[in-house]
């Protein structure tokens, strides 16, 4: 009964913490106008991508190779943090050096945006990564509350900061000072205990260099479309529309933690009855998704959206669609689970072909957000559409295998 309670509430501050972050876009929307509100939305995106890319294999390796490294030995585990946290810092300080140089390239309005996410992310990567090796040693409530905290401490930082100077640049600022406030002891710990990286952890992380490209394609693809494509005002109505789609990722989450658990079980012991029930539970979240977001999406473009915000009933029901298909994706889950990568990769790679395809070949650039989101709507629904044929196909002529 216990590691039941234990089960849940781990589930629910996991789903705090993504609420937190769905507040911090709907405060700002209510607060900026609509120029200010996209600038710090594109500092969102940056954020996000610099922190796939500045973590480049660790994030990933860390997720397995701590748990592993945990059961061997403890005192070790704890070393290996240190082995994992030091390129981060040295990838922090490439990008930063990079940028300096290239500074004929980059825009001067931008480079608070870019140093700001570079710092953001190489901060933010170092406390991931702290708690990514609490949750291996089996505290699974430590984990989300820390995580929890920080979403809140980063929420607060930014928004007393720009209540006090009412400049959008603070709110970047507000954000860096509390991660700073967060990493004080850890950083602490890291510079007295570097670690250089050695040729073979270099090795084993450019291995994944390709899955990380794919994922950052997969999780930005609408949003890097967005701020590539549409115009200022447009892409704040495409940030304050994604909401929607925080909505479904964050139920997703929560159903995919308990899913993942029974299906790896499933798999075990029969791959077609395993492939079966996940489609059938597709279907069931996809409809629970439709009917939740619906509700969520007419509140949040009717009654509590921002003065400067329009909106049409085809977009909306184009992110209801989108946002239910994305927090309803439990065939990613699957194929992780059944070994399928091959699969998966294939689907990413699909997915961000499809995307660039309508971005170039048919110049998407002189689009409304009604005509880029269809685009993407439809790459995904193709895509997974693939995902789910090629499983059933490759099932159907070997059923007995269970690797990629």
């Amino acid at each position: 009964m216990l590691e039941i309670i234990r089960t849940w509430a781990y589930t629910l501050l996991l789903g705090l913490a993504s609420l937190i972050s769905f507040g911090k876009v709907f405060l700002y929307s209510h607060l900026l106008p609509i120029e200010d509100f996209a600038y710090i939305n594109y500092f969102f995106i940056a954020v996000g991508v610099t922190f796939l890319l500045l973590g480049v294999g660790i994030v990933t390796r860390s997720h397995i190779e701590f748990v592993q490294k945990y059961k061997e030995s403890k005192y070790e585990s704890k070393n290996l943090v240190l082995v994992f946290q030091s390129p981060i810092i040295i990838n922090g300080l490439i990008s930063i050096a990079v940028l300096a140089l290239s500074s004929f390239i980059v825009q001067q309005q931008n480079y608070i945006l870019l140093y700001g996410a570079i710092i953001h992310s190489t901060l933010n990567l170092i406390f991931f990564l702290d708690i990514v090796y609490q949750k291996s040693t089996g505290d699974f409530m430590g984990y989300s509350l820390r995580l929890l905290i920080r979403n809140i401490l980063i929420l607060a930082s930014g928004l007393f900061a720009f209540l006090i100077l009412e400049k959008k640049e603070v709110i970047i600022y507000g954000e860096l000072l509390a991660l700073v406030l967060l990493n004080i002891k850890l950083l602490v710990v890291l510079f007295r205990n570097f670690i250089w990286p050695t040729k073979i952890f270099i090795k084993e992380t450019l291995k994944y260099i390709p899955i990380t490209l794919m994922a950052v394609l997969l999780q930005y693809s609408d949003r890097l479309s967005a701020a590539f494509v549409l115009n200022t005002s447009e892409f704040s109505n495409f940030s304050y529309y994604a909401l929607i789609i925080i909505v479904g990722l964050t139920l997703q989450q929560i159903i995919n933690t308990r899913f993942l658990r029974s299906i790896t079980l499933d798999v075990m012991r029969d791959k077609k009855l395993a492939f079966g029930k996940t489609l059938v539970s597709t279907f069931y979240l996809f409809a629970l998704q439709i009917v939740f977001i619906s509700f969520v999406g007419y509140f949040l473009t009717n009654w509590f959206a921002p003065a400067w915000f329009t909106t049409d009933t085809y977009t909306l029901i184009i992110f209801i669609l989108i946002a239910a298909i994305k927090g309803s994706d439990l065939m990613s889950g699957f194929c992780i689970a059944s070994d399928e990568k091959k699969i998966l990769f294939v689907f990413q790679i699909s997915v961000a072909t499809l995307i660039l395809v309508l971005l170039f070949v048919f110049d998407l650039r002189y689009a409304s957000l009604h005509i880029l989101m269809t685009g993407i709507l439809s790459a995904f629904v193709f895509c997974y559409f693939l995902m789910a044929i090629s499983i059933y196909l490759k099932l159907r002529t070997h059923p007995d295998k269970t690797s990629g």
